[in-house]
Parts: C-alpha cells; structure tokens; sequence
C-alpha cells in the first residue's frame, strides 16, 4: 500500500505551485528594446544585445508613456511579453505559467512607442 505521508503532500504542493506563482511586475527601464512579432505579441528586453539574440523581428528601442497601449506580463529573467488586447496578454501569461512552468507577473497595462 502507497501512501504519501502529510508533510511530503504538503511539500509537493507547494513545488507544485511555485511555476504558477505570481511575481511583481518589473517596470520597464529605458533604454529598452523590443520587437513585434506577425501574431501581434511584442517582446521586449532590457538591452539591444538580448532583443537581437531572441528577436524573431526587427529589434526597436522603446518609449515609455507615450505611444500605444499594451497589457505586459514580466518574466523573471527580465523580459516582458504582451499585447495590446488584455485577453491575448492573459493567455500569453497562461501559457508561460502552464506550458514553461515559468512565474511571471499578473498583465499590467502600460504606454509603449517603438521607435523606427
């Protein structure tokens, strides 16, 4: 007969839901660089070198408060993931949390200009 004793349960409950934890939102510092990928996600990182490393698009530097709305989610590395629909920056958190057993912050609206 397996069983699990009380303490152990407890233990891999809490490992269990460390993935899915939430973390403070990172604010974006400037300079930043970012891209916007053909599905409409933007990914931005704290430096030019680390865009173009994981770019799949033309790295950009940002603007804050200025420019267009975006809901973002920030990663622990840091990095921020979003979109400008608060539905798609929600499922874009799921997916980190479930599918990379990532932590990331709850979807946080903020004023973005990628500059040309």
């Amino acid at each position: 007969m397996n069983q699990v004793s009380p303490a152990l349960g407890v233990v891999l409950l809490v490992a269990a839901g460390c993935a899915t934890a939430t973390i403070p939102f990172q604010t974006l510092r400037e300079p930043a660089w970012g891209y916007t990928a053909e599905d409409g996600k933007i990914y931005i990182y704290e430096n030019r070198p680390a865009c173009r490393l994981r770019g799949l698009g033309a790295c950009r530097q940002l603007v804050l408060d200025r420019g267009e709305f975006y809901w973002l989610v920030s990663l622990v590395e840091p990095e921020w993931v979003g979109s400008m629909q608060r539905e798609a920056c929600d499922a874009v958190r799921d997916y980190v949390r479930v599918e990379l057993r990532q932590r990331t912050s709850d979807c946080t609206r903020v004023q973005l200009l990628l500059l040309e």
